[in-house]
């Protein structure tokens, strides 16, 4: 093993990190209960908030005159 190479260390630690990114992405992580997280999951008060009502009543909808 090249210990004293200041190469080996620098690669290493570059094939550590993407190791870790790539793992984070499979593996799921832990909340703070042990419970799996969900990353498209709401959470906090993001999860207790009502939706919104996205359709628009027909009222605010504007009046087009027809072409002749």
């Amino acid at each position: 093993m090249p210990w004293q190479d200041w190469q080996f260390w620098i690669v290493t630690a570059v094939a550590a990190y993407s190791a870790r990114l790539i793992l984070g992405q499979i593996v799921p992580a832990r909340g703070k209960d042990g419970a799996p997280t969900c990353s498209s999951c709401a959470t906090g008060a993001a999860a207790c908030a009502r939706p919104e009502d996205k359709a628009r009543p027909a009222s605010d909808l504007p009046v087009v005159a027809p072409r002749r």
